[in-house]
């Protein structure tokens, strides 16, 4: 998680983050609740309906994942308690501006190597956090060794990774960065482990990035190519390629992973 351009994700004095304008024209998240809601009998055991379910939210930041999770569980009338961590204390801190604390969900500043569990947790929920790991293997083993469930999402080949394919070259350098859930599969695979795993398609509209003049298009570029700061060539040579696609709507897909 340290292989991690801070500045994409943390608000600019006058700003909003340049991840901003990625959830803006994505409908990734949307997807991903009605998925976790279809699939609830998958990842959550019946038996923990008579206990407080214990999650773990690796790499949580800003909290739009967990503010799902916690919509499915109170809809379903479960009991939980959450603890989710993140290296970055900017994205800790508009966590909890958006999902106010109390006794059953906690933060903690942390990266995953860091983080020393105190006990077993019942679901692991890793959504778009292992670019960030030096190796997706050990990092894997390390979450299997603390949670009984872990549910991972990872983006497919179309999409991010298609931008990441073309542009390798201006992509920030890290292990996993250019990855997509066939890596994380292959992991799996590598350590025994059990999974189902369904592949889902959301749409990304890239007109903003077309227009290399255009703040939202400028951090969508950013973004893919993981870079707070980035020549205006770059820019401008990325944002070319998006001209040249006849439609403004792209697919951008993203597995959904449940250990067993």
């Amino acid at each position: 998680m340290e292989k991690f351009d801070s500045k994409i994700y943390e608000k600019d004095t006058y700003e909003e983050p340049i991840y901003s304008s990625w959830l803006k024209n994505v409908n990734e998240r949307v997807i991903l609740e009605k998925t976790l809601l279809d699939r609830f009998n998958e990842w959550f055991d019946e038996r923990w309906k008579e206990k407080k379910v214990c999650i773990v939210d690796i790499g949580c930041g800003v909290g739009s994942a967990a503010i799902k999770l916690f919509k499915i569980l109170d809809k379903k009338e479960i009991k939980y308690c959450y603890l989710g961590f993140d290296p970055y204390k900017e994205q800790l801190e508009r966590f909890e501006e958006a999902i106010p604390l109390n006794s059953n969900k906690k933060l903690l500043c942390s990266t995953l190597e860091d983080f020393k569990p105190t006990k077993k947790y019942d679901i692991a929920f890793v959504i778009h956090t292992l670019y960030y790991v030096e190796n997706m293997k050990e990092a894997l083993t390390k979450i299997l060794n603390f949670a009984e469930k872990t549910i991972i999402v990872h983006h497919g080949k179309n999409g991010i990774n298609t931008v990441h394919q073309k542009f390798r070259k201006y992509v920030k350098k890290g292990n996993n960065i250019i990855s997509t859930h066939e890596d994380v599969l292959n992991a799996l695979n590598k350590l025994g482990v059990e999974y189902n795993y369904k592949k889902y398609s959301a749409t990304l509209n890239i007109a903003p990035c077309k227009d290399p003049n255009n703040k939202d298009g400028r951090n969508m570029i950013k973004f893919f190519l993981e870079k707070s700061v980035l020549p205006n060539k770059i820019i401008d040579e990325v944002s070319k390629w998006f001209r040249d696609k006849k439609s403004n709507i792209i697919t951008h897909d993203f597995a959904l992973i449940i250990t067993k």
